[in-house]
């Protein structure tokens, strides 16, 4: 599980004030400690220059040990190397994942498999951080595709 944590994460709020995480029903929260729970593999990904990993004091005790893994980090200024990194090291922890970087043939093979697979098994998940949005298509494959940073304004900032 990739956990992206933008510079405001911990703080994120809802209209009454009240800390997101803090809250048991928190879905980021829940799916998180599941993760963890399951036996998982969970790798922070730190979004900007500026976001540190949150401390294990400033986290639910459910997901207070996120505060002491190695992370990967993607920075606002290098976007586009950020994600290849991210790529290509997941490609090494996860060897099935194939990174955009391949050669043509293997995209074309991918993307031959990917026209027959039904779209419900490639959903494609994007997360705001403070700066912009990140995508990242996740099927049977990885594919990082070049992003850009667009500004965001959602609880993951």
């Amino acid at each position: 599980m990739l956990v992206l944590i933008g510079p405001r994460w911990t703080d994120a709020a809802d209209s009454s004030g009240a800390r997101l995480l803090d809250r048991e029903d928190d879905w980021v929260r829940r799916e998180i400690a599941t993760s963890f729970q399951s036996g998982n593999r969970v790798i922070p990904v730190l979004l900007g220059e500026a976001t540190m990993l949150p401390g294990v004091a400033k986290l639910p005790e459910d997901i207070a040990r996120l505060g002491r893994l190695q992370f990967l980090r993607i920075a606002d200024s290098h976007a586009e190397a950020g994600l290849e990194s991210l790529v290509t090291a997941l490609t090494v922890l996860l060897p099935g994942l194939v990174s955009a970087t391949d050669d043509a043939e293997s995209q074309k093979a991918d993307a031959a498999r990917a026209a027959k697979t039904p779209q419900a098994t490639q959903p494609i998940q994007t997360a705001k951080a403070s700066g912009g949005a990140v995508a990242v298509n996740v099927g049977g494959n990885l594919h990082a595709d070049r992003a850009r940073f667009i500004g965001g304004d959602g609880p993951g900032d």
